[in-house]
């Protein structure tokens, strides 16, 4: 297991404010980064942001936990049902 140190995060902060492209979710990715409080939406789009290396295509990874709820979901129609409780909708 990696230890993240404080000087790595602040090179991954660097390389991405300077190299990853500015689409949504960038801000929010930072702004999780540097130790800020996050709500659940925006905790949802930094991932997003993060997990596709700064691009903003339609996602494509059904698996992920988080699909049913990015911005990028392929399919915004995605319904889950009581046989999938772990996918149940997030109330707000």
């Amino acid at each position: 297991m990696q230890i993240v140190t404080a000087k790595m995060t602040e090179n991954r902060i660097r390389e991405i404010e300077e190299k990853w492209p500015q689409t949504k979710g960038k801000a929010l990715y930072l702004k999780h980064l540097k130790g800020c409080e996050l709500t659940r939406s925006e905790a949802i789009t930094a991932h997003c942001y993060s997990c596709g290396g700064g691009e903003n295509e339609p996602c494509g990874v059904a698996s992920c936990v988080l699909y049913p709820y990015s911005h990028l979901n392929a399919s915004q129609d995605v319904k889950y049902t009581a046989e999938t409780p772990s996918r149940a909708p997030l109330s707000n």
